[in-house]
Formats: structure tokens, sequence, C-alpha cells
């Protein structure tokens, strides 16, 4: 029984060496990694998502230059990048191709700034609003006035204007987009 002890132990032993050199070899660890590689262990990653700003700025919300624009002009990016929760309804760039002749220019003037901060806040809400949560009737705005929602056939409308694209969320609000831009009454341009 010695001598089969022995040959285990030794046995043993000799199965822990090649372990240890097996493991120092880079050739063991290029095949590992490779085995990694192929069968990854299950991964969950978090999305984070920007602020209204950097939303409307991506790639993924097409047609809203102008309004991103119209912000910076108007000294409205930290306001609409910070931890305040919003809901901004964004006129398309069509929407402020649609303004009269030469308006838009006038507006992105530096001595309009005020003028373009009313109507850009104009077109925004406090809270982060879902769309199926809004119901016909008047808000206040983050510029004051009063909006007014109403249902058309069937279609909730934001003043004259109709949605585009509804619900896009970010990390402090959610964007609505619009076919018109809003202009506070009483404002003239």
């Amino acid at each position: 029984m010695k001598a089969s002890h022995r040959l285990l132990i030794t046995t043993a032993g000799i199965a822990i060496a090649a372990t240890s050199l097996l493991a120092g070899s880079p050739s063991w660890a290029k095949k590992k990694h490779h085995q990694e590689a192929v069968h990854p262990a299950p991964v969950t990653s978090v999305i984070q998502v920007g602020s209204i700003v950097e939303v409307a700025s991506s790639n993924s919300l097409c047609g809203c230059n102008t309004f991103v624009k119209a912000i910076e002009r108007a000294g409205l990016v930290e306001t609409l990048s910070s931890n305040r929760l919003l809901t901004v309804f964004i006129p398309s760039d069509a929407a402020f191709a649609a303004l009269p002749p030469a308006t838009l220019a006038k507006l992105l003037r530096p001595e309009n700034k005020l003028v373009l901060q009313q109507i850009l806040t104009y077109h925004v809400l406090y809270g982060s609003i879902d769309y199926k949560k809004i119901k016909p009737g008047k808000i206040k705005t983050y510029a004051g006035g009063l909006v007014e929602f109403k249902s058309k056939k069937g279609h909730l409308e934001i003043g004259k204007a109709k949605f585009k694209k509804l619900n896009v969320k970010a990390r402090n609000g959610y964007i609505h987009v619009i076919d018109t831009v809003l202009i506070p009454p009483g404002l003239l341009l």
C-alpha cells in the first residue's frame, strides 16, 4: 500500500507541476483568452442617455439642427442640459424654415437673444411628460405663458402644431418633435 500511496502522491505532484507550467505558458494564456472570447460571460450593459441637448444634437433625432443652433445662440444649452426634468417640444428644421422670410436670421442675431429665449422656452414644460400623459387643456410653460393642448380627430396638438415624433427619452426628460414653431401670445416678430 505504501508503494501505491507513493505513486498517487508522485502522480499528484506531477499533475500540479504540469498545471503550474501550463499556467505560466504564453500559448496556454492565448488559448484561455481565445476560449473566453468564444464563450463570453453574460454582461449586462447600462445604456446612458444624454441630456435633452445631447439627444437633440445626435443623429438619432434627425431634423432638429436649427433648434440646437437656436438654443446655443439663446444661451439655453446649460438650462436644457441640467438635471431638472423638462419636456421640450422641438420644432423640426422644416418648422423653422416655414417662418416668414428672414425671421429666423433676425432671431439669431445677438441683439434679439431675449426674444429668442422667450420663443424657445415657450416650447419647454417643467417635468418629464410622456405623450400618453398629456391631456387637453392649458399648461404653464418654462417661459411663464400658457400653451394649449387640443385633441383633434383623436390626435393631440399643441397650439397649431402637430406632433411628428413622440417620446424621445433624454436623461433629463422627454423630447417631442413638432411641425410648427410656437410663438408666445402677444410677442411680435
